[in-house]
């Protein structure tokens, strides 16, 4: 059965009706601990859970009637009470939380449950309409954003309402990943330069705590596409770098790290690695769009949309480690088609899986699987998903594979998502209303907030 409904229908209704929740609080269980809980006032899906006692570590569980409970991690605060922030919940929608405790011996205990209601945005989110039958019981949230009319980062559950969101404060730039930080305490956003390519000013990253309360506005040269946290806390994004070619000017991309002392160096640049006079009429001529980082190896990848090609980098040292497509590749491609004017990817245990958007070539874009394979050194193509419905794709996209062996599929500026099986079936579908487009993304199987420590 396929089903078509505004989304946001039933969460406007919740809006006008005043759903405005206020601190709940309920009564000591015969063990468990009494929980407090505060909505923020400009995000009222989100609740900061709180309460007293002496235990060894402590927990929140949130669910609605005849689902599951979800369990969030609480920490204790310097006054020595238990917190946790819940993120995730639906707009206008009945929940239940209750708190526990875990005691030395490992033993826990609850506290009785307390009957909520969330709030509705008082902002007006673009439209979602969902196409193709949700998909029941995940907890999961996909973490992106709205371009286009509206500029927001958002949270998105498996069945498409929005859970949780940021206004993009800056006309005139983009939002383009939504990106929840190493620290569990807050989340990254990008304020990044849109298509005009000689803007200057109000560049930079907002770290936004959970409640929506800006804990810091992160200055930077100019910034676009992408960014990403490392472990060690710095961050990292792209940035260009202007010269003039024999009267001809040029931009060239830069890979740029912002260390924990607020100092920015280049880590890779695109003029000591390419010709610009090599691409033909392009005045970005790499065009890096895309960042990714392996925990696996400690590397950074970085997609280079004018040449096919992905690249990984030393961390430290911005070396080229191996090339993968394109020029002088590592992995020659024996199987199938390599990718075409690409966008951000998925590095996989044995391979990547890519949004190829394939515009520049006047195809429609693709989600596709690659296996790379170290010896013989090579790749091929494994799999692909490309809609009957096909969808040019100009800019953006995201390419996702999730725990369960289902992809997601980003077409970034057509304003839609998939998910599909591993046979390509489609399982949900996310569409946004005219003018709206979505950005990077990221699958959080178990977001799990921590409180800001006093």
């Amino acid at each position: 059965m396929v089903r078509r409904a505004q989304l946001v229908a039933a969460l406007a209704v919740a809006a006008a009706l005043g759903c405005d929740p206020g601190p709940e609080s309920g009564a000591a269980g015969e063990e468990g601990p009494a929980a407090e809980i505060a909505w923020s006032e400009a995000i009222p899906t989100v609740a900061t859970v709180s309460w007293s006692g002496e235990a060894d570590g402590g927990f929140v569980e949130v669910g609605r009637a005849g689902g599951a409970w979800r369990r969030i991690a609480a920490e204790r605060q310097a006054d020595g009470d238990w917190r946790a922030v819940v993120v995730g919940l639906r707009q206008g929608t009945d929940y239940q939380l209750r708190a526990g405790t875990i005691g030395e011996d490992g033993s826990e205990t609850l506290g009785p449950a307390v009957d909520v209601t969330t709030g509705g945005a008082s902002a007006k989110l673009p439209d979602l309409f969902l196409d193709a039958d949700a998909v029941a019981d995940d907890p999961g949230l996909l973490a992106t954003t709205f371009m286009g009319g509206s500029s927001y980062a958002v949270l998105l559950d498996a069945d498409g309402l929005v859970t949780w969101w940021y206004a993009n404060p800056y006309e005139g730039r983009v939002m383009t990943r939504t990106l929840p930080s190493r620290s569990g305490r807050s989340v990254f956003i990008d304020v990044a330069r849109s298509i005009d390519l000689d803007s200057e000013g109000n560049f930079g990253l907002l770290e936004v705590a959970w409640d929506g309360t800006l804990l810091r506005w992160i200055e930077t040269s100019a910034l676009h596409h992408d960014f990403l946290e490392l472990p060690s806390g710095d961050l990292v994004f792209l940035s260009d770098e202007k010269r003039v070619i024999d009267g001809v000017g040029y931009s060239g991309d830069l890979v740029v790290v912002l260390g924990g002392d607020g100092m920015e160096h280049t880590l890779w640049s695109a003029w000591d690695y390419y010709d610009p006079t090599q691409f033909a009429g392009q005045h970005d001529f790499a065009h890096a769009n895309a960042l990714r980082y392996d925990e696996s190896t400690d590397t950074l990848w970085l997609g280079v949309h004018n040449a096919n090609q992905l690249l990984q980098l030393d961390p430290t040292t911005g070396a080229v480690r191996k090339r993968v497509f394109g020029r002088d590749t590592d992995y020659p491609l024996s199987d199938g088609s390599g990718p075409l004017s690409q966008h951000n990817f998925t590095l996989l245990p044995s391979g990547v899986l890519i949004h190829d958007n394939r515009d520049a070539a006047g195809l429609p874009a693709r989600v596709v699987e690659f296996a790379l394979t170290e010896s013989p050194a090579g790749a091929a193509q494994v799999w692909e998903y490309e809609p009957t419905d096909a969808f040019t794709v100009a800019a953006f996209g995201d390419a996702l594979r999730l725990a369960d062996g289902d992809t997601i599929a980003v077409w970034g500026s057509a304003g839609v998502i998939d998910r599909v099986d591993a046979d390509g079936a489609l399982r949900t579908r996310f569409s946004g209303g005219l003018g709206t487009a979505f950005g990077y993304a990221q699958w959080l199987d178990d977001l799990q907030p921590l409180p800001q420590a006093e």
